[in-house]
């Protein structure tokens, strides 16, 4: 019986744990989805500020079309795996603070994805 017992808080901690990493992802995803925003947004303003410095009349259509960030993935492979997750989540942590080994982890995880 304690060995049984043993296996169910295995079991639970183990879905504790994956729980806790695809939250991890989702909020990475957001906060990288934030930095870009602003990001665009502060260009947009400094294109503004040029255009009226130089008394050029500022296009009504000028905004930032919003990007979306596109994450590798094959369908037919399933859902991504733990291991996986973790190392997008070292991607777009990485992206997030600007990081200059963000290039490197993105580089590695798609040759991971791809070339498996």
């Amino acid at each position: 019986m304690s060995a049984l017992l043993l296996d169910q808080l295995n079991e639970r901690d183990e879905l504790v744990n994956a729980i806790q990493l695809k939250n991890r992802f989702i909020s990475f995803v957001h906060r990288v989805e934030e930095v870009s925003k602003s990001s665009r947004e502060g260009r947009m303003n400094t294109i503004r500020g040029i255009l009226k410095s130089l008394h050029v009349p500022v296009p009504t259509t000028l905004s930032p079309h919003p990007s979306t960030l596109v994450i590798p993935y094959i369908p037919e492979n399933g859902i991504p795996s733990d291991e996986q997750l973790e190392a997008l989540c070292r991607c777009l942590e990485a992206m997030a603070s600007n990081s200059r080994v963000a290039p490197t982890l993105l580089a590695k995880y798609i040759c991971s994805v791809y070339l498996e």
